[in-house]
């Protein structure tokens, strides 16, 4: 934002004088990565001031607003900031380049959450700005939810539940920063250094004959009709404010009628308190001492979807202190279920039964009754099914989705008037209910009654114009056949949706024609095309149908289509379409795509050794798939740490697609965890250059090989050779190797009496072209790069010079590695060698000591995972032994501070 002004202003202040500064401070928070704001101090920082003297007045210059977050120049790394606790229905920004805004409104008992995300205003951020902005930035996200405080949904839906919100984003211009808005207008109220009223109106459509009004201490001070537009807004500073209280300042806002459109009256910040309780880290489950604690922790960390915690270690935690446990048996057991592992949740859910009803058989909540009736339905159980969700209507929350399951299960039957009955008792209780609606209808139809059918229909499609089912239902009514409308662009994740919404009632015939419809249609094309918008699940799903319905002619016909269709983009995410595809494995014949389905669902469920069965069987089927044996590479490593298998499989991938670039990054990936030599995999790259260089990450990995092995001058050749774009998960990668490059390079030419040409190299170091995509971030230490440049000088007799970057290498404190901070790393040692090289040997064996006891300190504790990261560092395919990795990294620490200080 180019019009920013710095301002300086002098004041004087009673100051104690201060300690000596600490040489080897800690850091308060140790990260500091998207989605953090922690506070760090990367520089050596005096906490000690001389309380025994008396204070001396001293002249500063103070910079006003440093802190003042709603300007960007303030915010110079990556950070988000979450907004909690709001007292108005709206939030907007305002960008003053462009002299524009928006605003949101959102009633905010229901929609409370607001976030602001930058990159951050510094060379880091700038680099991610030129690749996300068409104009090279800022770039800035603002957010807000329903039902959450921040991104994800974190409230609870219940089954067939309907949350309906209303959220309206307008923009405006010309004004700056708005004090209060609605969906009809914005007032801007800003009181001046000096005094003056700084008012504007804003709205969202053209008004005319608005009247402005504005209060001080009940006092009128401006009355006046104006007429305004979206493109027209607003704006005086004539009126000057006078008093002390701001509070006694009010503007309102009416329209030609005489309604109150808008209204503000500055705030009383004394009297704001925040009482939001900062969020902790939960003890681990074997810290816990009572059952009620672990099932909330589990039930927290399950909710939030936590990528590094799991719940269930909590919910079994629990029931090894109480087996019958009621909630932890339901939520292990609703978890099983979304597995598909049916066996593994029924006796949970009894479980949780056993101990409701110990006392009386009707127990206050029917969710274990209701969870044990669906996994009973899924196991082909429906008598018994029916009985346990029957048993749950009797308790309010549960009524309608049971009586709806009920519903379903009796159309199956063919028992259409009692269908209708549980129909109309799950409408009763949930209104909004839209697919016991369109059960409704289908009843009707079937009962002949098609006008009362179309009738349901037509008053669902006005409340909600977009309910595919709906809609297919109501060309069934129209044209006499099940498909999919215009408005479903004749997705097949839809048509599988409404395919199997079909089949759970009972309307066999009505899902075929669906699917038969979309195989015989094209799909409408879209803005971004959607890769799973043709499914081979379609192709087993009506297999399937057809077995269901007893025509094992057409079952077979439609099962061959699908094991000989391309496996690609198979990913079944539906407890239907795994029962579907187990079908489509019992059946005679080898199924390499029902087992590769079958893995991919089950490895996204965390059952990784029912996937790895699964993706055997597809490899018994096609040895010749190269992926199934990639995701075997990955589970035999990841699952089990089977190197030799691991290895195997990923040999025989690239035997069957050579000219996979993803599968030769992944290959050098796990041959670099098994320990393979530099060259060895050099030699294995540099024969696959063309593919090679397809990819950010693998020429990366070839520039480090090139590093690794002594050959600088190529990995930089390479680095330059081409321009890469950032990716979260390598943030840093090609830095670092262009860095090493030119480290290297400059080693070599100082040791070859050519301290010009090594001063060169140390130069650019730190300074990255933006052909790189990234830049290094504002915390990140650069004591190596300062103390060869310091030595490079030193060469060319530049003595003052030197010591300058001596002694910036000397004051560096800490690092920044893998988008955190860190309080000790390899550039530590450099700290040390440029404390050396000043003559400060004793400071040097200082620091080299305590970067050793850090790491003896270090190594002596398990290994963690920040439990408030956002995200894991690395996109990691092979998954790390964090305890492995913290070893060999506190090793190298050591080793380096052992070999500085012998």
């Amino acid at each position: 934002m180019s019009d920013v002004k710095a301002t300086l202003e002098p004041m004087t202040i009673p100051t104690y004088g201060l300690g000596k500064p600490e040489k080897n401070p800690l850091f308060f928070e140790k990260r500091v990565y998207q989605g953090s704001s922690g506070k760090v101090y990367p520089v050596p920082f005096i906490d000690k001031v001389l309380q025994d003297e008396s204070p001396v007045d001293t002249d500063y210059a103070a910079r006003p607003g440093a802190n003042d977050l709603s300007r960007y120049k303030n915010i110079p790394v990556p950070t988000s900031y979450m907004v909690c606790q709001t007292q108005d229905d709206f939030f907007g920004g305002y960008d003053f380049d462009a002299q524009g805004g928006f605003i949101h409104v959102a009633n905010r008992h229901i929609s409370p959450g607001k976030k602001q995300w930058t990159w951050g205003n510094h060379e880091f951020g700038w680099a991610w700005d030129r690749e996300l902005t068409d104009n090279n930035g800022p770039y800035i996200e603002l957010m807000a939810g329903v039902y959450t405080d921040n991104q994800p949904d974190f409230s609870y839906l219940m089954p067939y539940e309907t949350k309906t919100f209303s959220q309206y984003w307008w923009p405006y211009q010309k004004l700056g920063p708005v004090q209060q808005a609605n969906g009809l207008a914005a007032i801007r109220c800003v009181i001046g250094e000096d005094r003056s009223i700084d008012l504007g109106l804003a709205v969202s459509r053209p008004t005319t004959g608005a009247k402005i009004v504005v209060q001080n201490t009940g006092k009128v001070i401006l009355e006046q009709t104006v007429d305004v537009a979206p493109d027209a807004p607003w704006q005086d500073r004539s009126l000057k404010f006078e008093g002390d209280n701001e509070t006694a300042l009010s503007v309102w806002v009416f329209n030609a009628a005489g309604e109150a459109l808008v209204g503000y009256r500055p705030v009383d910040r004394t009297t704001l308190v925040c009482d939001r309780k900062v969020a902790t880290e939960p003890p681990m489950p074997e810290e816990i001492t009572t059952s009620d604690e672990l099932y909330l922790t589990g039930e927290h960390l399950n909710q939030y979807r936590h990528p590094t915690r799991y719940p269930e270690l909590y919910w079994e935690a629990a029931l090894e202190k109480d087996p019958l446990d009621a909630r932890s048996n339901c939520a292990l057991g609703r978890l099983k279920l979304s597995r598909a592992d049916f066996a593994g949740a029924a006796p949970h859910f009894e479980n949780a039964i056993a101990r409701l009803t110990f006392r009386h058989p009707n127990p206050e909540t029917g969710e274990a009754h209701y969870y044990l009736g669906l996994t009973q339905r899924y196991l082909g159980a429906f008598d018994t099914a029916y009985d346990y969700l029957y048993k749950s209507t009797w308790n309010y929350a549960w009524r309608s989705a049971a009586y709806y399951e009920l519903a379903a299960i009796e159309m199956r039957r063919g028992k259409l008037d009692t269908a209708l009955q549980h129909l109309d008792e799950s409408l009763k209780t949930n209104a909004d209910h839209n697919k016991a609606c369109v059960c409704r209808a289908i009843c009707l139809r079937k009962m002949d009654d098609v006008e009362a059918a179309a009738l349901v229909i037509d008053r669902l499609l006005e409340a909600d114009p977009l309910d595919h089912w709906a809609l297919a239902e109501k060309e069934k009514l129209t044209s006499g056949q099940a498909k999919l409308a215009a408005e479903s662009r004749n997705d097949a994740q839809t048509a599988l949706d409404i395919a199997f919404d079909y089949a759970e009632c009972g309307c066999l015939s009505e899902a075929i024609e669906l699917l038969q419809a979309h195989h015989a249609t094209e799909v409408i094309p879209v803005q971004v095309p959607n890769p799973m918008e043709r499914s081979l699940m379609t192709r087993y799903t009506l297999a399937w149908l057809y077995a269901e319905r007893g025509d094992t002619d057409r079952s077979e016909a439609e099962l061959k289509l699908a094991r000989e269709s391309a496996p690609d983009y198979c990913f079944p995410s539906r407890l239907q379409e795994i029962i579907v595809l187990q079908w489509a494995q019992s059946q005679s014949g080898a199924d390499r795509n029902a087992g590769y389905g079958m893995g991919n669902f089950f490895y996204d469920k965390r059952r990784p050794e029912s996937a790895i069965s699964a993706w055997e069987q597809a490899r018994e089927a096609d040895a010749a798939f190269s992926t199934v044996h990639r995701n075997l590479g990955i589970a035999y490593w990841n699952v089990r740490r089977d190197t030799a298998a691991s290895r195997a499989c990923y040999e025989k991938a690239l035997e069957c697609e050579p000219d996979s670039s993803r599968l030769l990054i992944e290959y050098v990936q796990l041959c670099r965890k098994l320990g393979d030599p530099a060259e060895t995999l050099l030699a294995f790259l540099e024969a696959r250059m063309e593919i090679v260089l397809e990819r950010d990450d693998a020429t990366v990995e070839l520039a480090a090989l090139y590093n690794e092995t002594g050959q600088p001058q190529q990995a930089l050749d390479l680095v330059l050779s081409r321009s890469f774009h950032p990716w979260e998960g390598g943030e840093g990668k090609v830095l670092r190797q262009y860095t090493s490059a030119r480290l290297q390079l400059g080693q070599a030419a100082l040791g070859a009496g050519d301290p010009a040409a090594a001063l060169e190299h140390f130069e650019l170091a730190m300074q990255t072209p933006e052909r790189l995509g990234e830049k290094y971030h504002l915390l990140q230490a650069k004591a190596d790069v300062l103390y060869w440049q310091a030595c490079a000088l030193r060469a060319l007799d530049r003595e003052p010079e030197a010591v300058t970057r001596f002694e910036a290498a000397a004051n560096e404190s800490g690092d920044f590695q893998s988008m955190a901070v860190s309080q000790f790393s390899e550039l530590t040692y450099f700290k040390a060698k440029a404390l050396a090289a000043l003559g400060r040997q004793s400071e040097a064996e200082e620091v080299l000591s305590a970067m050793a006891a850090y790491a003896k300190a270090e190594m002596q504790q398990p290994a963690k995972i920040d439990y408030f990261a956002t995200s894991l560092p690395n996109l990691l395919v092979f998954e790390e032994d964090i305890d492995q990795a913290k070893q060999e990294a506190m090793q190298r620490l050591l080793d380096l501070a052992e070999s500085g200080l012998d």
